[in-house]
């Protein structure tokens, strides 16, 4: 009698383990699918979410700037509500002085207005304005560009140059949000 107990309890140990490699296997044949799914549907998929990639836009051009702007065409001007307005360069590079170009500086540069006459005088002269700053920065060396104890004075610098040009101080701040040397 003892040996038909054995051999019942020895069928059900081989059921239980044939069981359990089922399992293992059909696990292990699905991960195998998805990876080579994956593998092979990719490249496919690809041109076709493209376009809908490109017509959302980056993800970054939702976030709100606290300028206004980002759109790197200048622009970026508005009334916050305090009577305060913004205009902002983004984007502008330029070679620091003795680099021979083997340098460069990418930096957006946001310009606090006193009035919407100056906010259209600096959209009229857009290009000048764009050229003064260039110029000035780019008579500067990577040292003192990277120096962020010198970061007021040169604000200030590029704050009276630009006003010169624009023959008023309508220029109430000068904020450096995007200072990049490479």
């Amino acid at each position: 009698m003892s040996t038909n107990q054995d051999t019942q309890d020895n069928d059900l140990d081989v059921e239980e383990t044939a069981g359990k490699s089922h399992k293992g296997l059909i696990l292990g044949a699905v991960v195998v699918g998805i990876g080579l799914g994956a593998w092979q549907g990719a490249p496919r998929l690809a041109p076709r979410m493209a376009p809908c990639a490109a017509e959302a836009g980056p993800v970054w051009a939702a976030i709100p700037l606290p300028f206004g702007g980002g759109d790197g065409h200048g622009g970026g001007h508005g009334d916050d509500g305090s009577g305060e307005r913004f205009f902002q360069f983004d984007d502008l590079i330029l070679n620091p002085a003795g680099t021979d170009g083997t340098r460069f500086l990418v930096l957006s540069l946001a310009l606090e207005m006193k009035e919407d006459a100056g906010l259209a005088a600096l959209e009229a002269r857009d290009p000048e304005v764009r050229d003064a700053i260039l110029s000035l920065l780019s008579t500067k060396t990577v040292q003192e560009l990277a120096d962020v104890t010198q970061r007021p004075a040169l604000r200030e610098e590029l704050r009276q140059r630009l006003n010169e040009l624009l023959g008023e101080d309508e220029i109430v701040r000068l904020y450096l949000p995007r200072f990049v040397i490479q």
